[in-house]
């Protein structure tokens, strides 16, 4: 199976294809997704949705991915299970939307600059383990060579042909 990501949208610019040289995007993090080892989980209702809507480029983005198999869209049926599930946890974070999409998807990783939103990622009293697999932080502001090892370590077999 293929790493389900959420990337939330204070990071949505690491994932943004830029023309310029001086690009601050996470290349590495980019290339594992194109190469469909990664897989976007989004929503197209609620606040992620409405935050996505801020940046057209980024829609198209995920739009592309979903029709290339690289992106999945959490419909809102889904979304509502999630938010029933977690009724009672203690969140830290302010991003519930996040974690109910990241609930849903059974997203397995979770890139985002919000320290309380990380923390809550890896709770796994608000969200479990999916199956053996534990959730895991992709660790944005670490060495390129930290980042790539993490993205190693998530290798899909069953990648989809480019």
């Amino acid at each position: 199976m293929c790493t389900i990501t959420i990337i939330d949208t204070d990071s949505l610019w690491k994932l943004a294809p830029r023309q310029s040289i001086q690009d601050r995007r996470d290349t590495e993090l980019y290339g594992w997704i194109r190469q469909g080892h990664g897989i976007l989980a989004y929503t197209s209702s609620g606040t992620y949705s409405d935050e996505l809507d801020n940046s057209p480029r980024l829609r198209s983005l995920f739009e592309e991915y979903r029709r290339g198999g690289r992106a999945v869209l959490v419909g809102v049926s889904e979304l509502e299970r999630a938010s029933d599930r977690l009724e009672d946890s203690m969140i830290r974070s302010n991003d519930r939307h996040m974690l109910e999409l990241a609930l849903a998807s059974e997203a397995l990783v979770l890139c985002s600059g919000d320290g309380k939103l990380k923390k809550d990622f890896i709770d796994t009293n608000i969200l479990p383990s999916v199956g053996q697999l534990k959730r895991a932080i992709y660790p944005l502001e670490s060495s390129d060579r930290d980042r790539h090892q993490f993205l190693q370590q998530r290798q899909c077999p069953n990648r989809p042909k480019s």
